[in-house]
């Protein structure tokens, strides 16, 4: 990922949107289903580029070394956030948490996704190509 700089040494808010399909996510972001607004806020001061505050929004809203709802930062807290999930930075560009990165979002998906997740024999896992599950 491109670090661009986004503000310095000013607060920032990143929104988080939990995605409601997180357990079924498989990496595309079509499947994505987001809530019409943020699920919570982090507020992040001193930070100058895009990777270090998505870093840390992250890690603030893990359980680590306290409980995510312990940080001042967090604000609204739901749940932890997970892989599937999607973190706002001010300028309105939005990141999918991935498993060892942030993505750009390329969605937004217009129906609730109808392909499981399912484990390969390599252990990866893959989206199966069709599927008896309906939209909702």
């Amino acid at each position: 990922m491109t670090t661009l700089l986004i503000y310095k040494n000013q607060e920032v808010t990143i929104h988080v949107y939990h995605n409601a399909n997180a357990a079924g996510y498989c990496g595309n972001h079509a499947d994505i289903v987001l809530p019409d607004s943020p699920t919570a806020a982090v507020t992040i001061t001193g930070e100058v580029e895009v990777e270090p505050v998505l870093a840390r929004s992250y890690a603030l809203t893990q359980h680590v070394a306290v409980p995510f709802w312990e940080h001042p930062e967090v604000k609204l807290p739901i749940r932890s956030t997970s892989v599937g999930d999607i973190l706002e930075i001010p300028d309105g560009r939005r990141f999918v948490i991935e498993t060892d990165r942030f993505q750009p979002y390329t969605g937004p998906a217009t129906a609730w996704p109808t392909a499981p997740c399912l484990p390969s024999a390599s252990g990866v896992t893959t989206v199966a190509a069709s599927s008896t599950k309906g939209s909702r």
